[in-house]
């Protein structure tokens, strides 16, 4: 939280991962949501993102070291960035229900 807060007040930008790594399944009460506290401390807008990692295959030994698989489409999509208010619980869940619009939306891609 120090590390991201001094980050944000020198104008750097965080991305951050809600699941903390690429999983097969979307699972929203999984999702941490650090990166909306972050904001709402920082006082900087939260930009929802939603990325479809499947062209990324997990590896024999490691799954951050997986081949690509070329066939399938990279999708990736930035949301209308959000002010955080109050607990920022339902912005949490306006991220969520983002990216989960967004993976629908491409699930047969």
């Amino acid at each position: 939280m120090e590390q991201g807060l001094e980050r944000l007040k020198k104008g750097i930008s965080i991305v951050m991962f809600p699941q903390s790594t690429r999983r097969v399944k979307f699972v929203p009460a999984e999702f941490h949501s650090l990166g909306t506290k972050l904001a709402l401390h920082a006082a900087v807008p939260l930009i929802p993102v939603a990325i479809k990692t499947d062209f990324w295959e997990h590896g024999r030994y490691s799954k951050y070291l997986g081949p690509i698989n070329r066939k399938k489409t990279v999708r990736i999509a930035f949301g209308e960035p959000i002010e955080v208010k109050g607990s920022g619980k339902e912005e949490h869940l306006q991220v969520i229900r983002f990216i989960d619009s967004h993976l629908t939306r491409w699930q047969d891609d």
